[in-house]
């Protein structure tokens, strides 16, 4: 394949633009790939542009210092800094304002949302994914009664606009359940137990389950939201229930992180996103054993073959 581009590259009339991301997955204990890419530009007769984006900044001077003493090859740094906070709030307003769902969410629970992720990581799938769990917790408490209604607002107004009052009863994601969820995600505080046992779904209690058979017994701790989809998509059939497609999985994986419960390595392409556990793996495993279910998924090595 690198010979056949080098051709390409060698013998093209027009000029070209490679864009390659996550270069850093390309890295070897010689690195000749990535040496052997760095020179496509040098070639005789090449016409080319070449893009290389990486989750290091300082992947070249780290693994290609041979790079470094040739000035044609030595590679211009374009740096993207995280997202900050009112990049952050400006992103999931229009998110929300595209799903015309603005009004659920009050701009202070919005402010703080957006100021705790860009304070860590700034990275803005990070909020999108606190909100929908947000969302979820707000849901589950209409559901139960447990929302907050105005009684004298509700008497004043009876006998006037009835939509608008529904509207206003509707607004159910408050701060404190961003507060909630934040800081499940940045701390470790939580019961796991609870946690699990508390408005759980099944397909995330399956997930998980999945996840802890691969830690339990596959020698490859390296996890990939891909490889732990296939797993999972056994475990469903086996037992016939619905199991999700890779793009809606990716949703539920993301979620559960906001539990802090999982963490995501994430790459650009979703698949090769690495799960790994923040727990301890053997609380977790007496949190989801106590259902007969979640119990034979853990003993179903069967699930983990091909």
């Amino acid at each position: 394949m690198i010979l056949a581009i080098q051709y390409h590259i060698q013998n093209s009339k027009e000029m070209l633009l490679i864009v390659l991301d996550e270069i850093d997955q390309l890295c070897s204990s010689k690195q000749s790939i990535l040496y052997a890419i760095f020179k496509w530009p040098s070639l005789r007769n090449a016409r080319l542009l070449l893009v290389g984006i990486a989750n290091s900044l300082d992947l070249t001077e780290r693994t290609l210092t041979r790079l470094n003493a040739r000035c044609e090859l030595k590679p211009k740094h374009i740096h993207f800094p995280p997202y900050t906070k009112q990049q952050i709030v400006e992103i999931f307003k229009s998110r929300l304002e595209e799903a015309e769902v603005l009004d659920i969410f009050p701009p202070v629970a919005i402010e703080l949302l957006a100021a705790k992720v860009s304070a860590v990581s700034g990275d803005v799938r990070r909020a999108l994914d606190i909100g929908r769990r947000a969302v979820e917790i707000a849901e589950q408490q209409k559901k139960a009664g447990n929302k907050e209604v105005n009684l004298q607002k509700f008497v004043m107004e009876t006998e006037g606009n009835i939509e608008n009052l529904c509207k206003d009863i509707l607004k159910t994601v408050q701060v404190t359940h961003v507060a909630a969820v934040v800081n499940k995600v940045y701390s470790a505080s939580q019961s796991l137990h609870e946690d699990i046992e508390q408005s759980f779904p099944l397909q995330q209690k399956i997930m998980l389950c999945s996840l802890m058979l691969m830690l339990r017994n596959q020698r490859n701790k390296n996890i990939t939201i891909g490889r732990l989809h296939k797993v999972y998509r056994r475990v469903c059939n086996k037992r016939n229930i619905h199991s999700l497609d890779q793009a809606e999985f990716v949703g539920l994986v993301n979620l559960v992180q906001t539990r802090g419960i999982l963490h995501i390595i994430n790459k650009k392409e979703p698949r090769f996103g690495k799960v790994q556990l923040s727990w301890d793996e053997e609380e977790v495993t007496a949190a989801l054993c106590d259902k007969q279910l979640i119990a034979s998924i853990l003993d179903d090595t069967a699930s983990l073959n091909k």
